[in-house]
């Protein structure tokens, strides 16, 4: 892992959505952007050894397209965050989504309850020709975690399919495209159920309590904040709550109270010796990025904050100094100009001294 690149998860919500609902949109849920059109694009000859699809690979760089004759493509995950990060993220992503679709199971059971060898065949395919570690627990974490959320986000497609029609029996008689019979009869049957009519109406309930939506899209805010590092930015805990409530298509924060929040933590920020993290916690109750329950303790994320600062003071000292140098090197360069002016003068003077006697 890159110095510096201790990653964080931000929280979008306080309230938590029932694993087997259908309400899973997230600005957390790396998404691929094509729709299940796009399976048709999917290149299965045996003698192109990968499964790979013929979008993706007209879309490739020169660099990747260099990287992947040579090597592997690079399975990165963010440390705090645990999700997929890095340059060939998308790839990961966008392949993950054709993969599902292609040989998941849609009747009903969650990612989690899929038959174990089947997960194992999916991951394969989505992970070949890469450095994906099956005997790495982050990776394995992040992999598992990234196709669960696309398996949920395909089920909540098919029930909003579900519910065009006017009674489970007619929506029986009519399976969407790629869905076999038997699995669409009984992904229906678990639509229609009181149990699953509980939870839609709860997770219903959760969202219309937040009182401050996320607005991040497909892309999540551990790959934002990972792109921009790599750009040589830091962002720090203030700058990922603006990132995960920022609408891009308004030019500004997602509504008011987004707006007055993110403006009392910069307010803090300027009158504080607090750190970003530290404001945080004081104004939010939770820091951005801190994966509630499941990641490394508040203490470890303030001490990392702390050392991205240092880091951060470290290289505007350097920034600083190269300037220095720089004005120094024009001053040195500039004499010794004015030496070469200085010299032919005097060997001018010398010279004519020497005529004149």
């Amino acid at each position: 892992m890159q110095d510096g690149y201790h990653k964080l998860r931000v929280k979008s919500t306080p309230h938590k959505m029932e694993e087997d609902g259908h309400e899973v949109d997230s600005p957390q849920v790396d998404s691929d952007t094509s729709d299940s059109q796009q399976d048709e694009n999917i290149d299965y000859s045996p003698s192109h050894g990968t499964f790979d699809t013929r979008t993706q690979s007209r879309t490739l760089g020169e660099t990747k397209k260099r990287r992947l004759n040579k090597g592997k493509f690079i399975f990165e995950v963010d440390e705090y965050d645990k999700r997929i990060v890095g340059d060939d993220s998308q790839r990961f992503i966008t392949k993950g989504g054709c993969v599902m679709r292609k040989f998941a199971k849609f009747d009903g059971t969650t990612w989690r309850n899929q038959d174990d060898m089947l997960k194992i065949d999916i991951i394969n395919k989505c992970t070949e020709n890469s450095t994906y570690d099956p005997n790495c627990p982050l990776m394995v974490h992040a992999i598992h975690s990234q196709l669960a959320n696309q398996h949920r986000s395909k089920q909540y497609r098919l029930h909003c399919y579900y519910k065009k029609f006017s009674t489970q029996e007619d929506a029986t008689r009519h399976p969407p495209a790629g869905i076999e019979g038997a699995d669409w009869e009984l992904l229906c049957k678990k639509f229609a159920s009181a149990e699953f009519q509980k939870v839609s109406a709860k997770n219903r309930t959760n969202s219309l309590k937040n009182e401050v939506p996320p607005a991040v899209g497909t892309v999540s805010i551990a790959r934002i904040v990972d792109m921009r590092r790599r750009e040589g930015k830091e962002i720090s805990a203030i700058d990922k709550y603006k990132i995960g409530h920022f609408s891009a298509k308004k030019k500004k924060m997602v509504n008011e109270k987004a707006d007055d929040i993110l403006n009392e933590l910069l307010h803090e920020k300027e009158s504080s010796t607090c750190s970003p993290a530290e404001i945080c916690i004081k104004v939010l109750h939770y820091i951005p990025g801190h994966t509630n329950g499941r990641s490394v303790s508040v203490k470890k994320v303030l001490d990392s904050e702390n050392l991205r600062m240092e880091l951060e003071s470290e290289k505007e000292k350097s920034k600083a100094l190269e300037e220095e140098l720089h004005v120094v090197k024009q001053k040195q360069t500039k004499y010794e100009e004015n030496q070469v002016v200085i010299m032919a003068e005097l060997s001018r003077l010398s010279k004519l001294q020497s005529q004149n006697s």
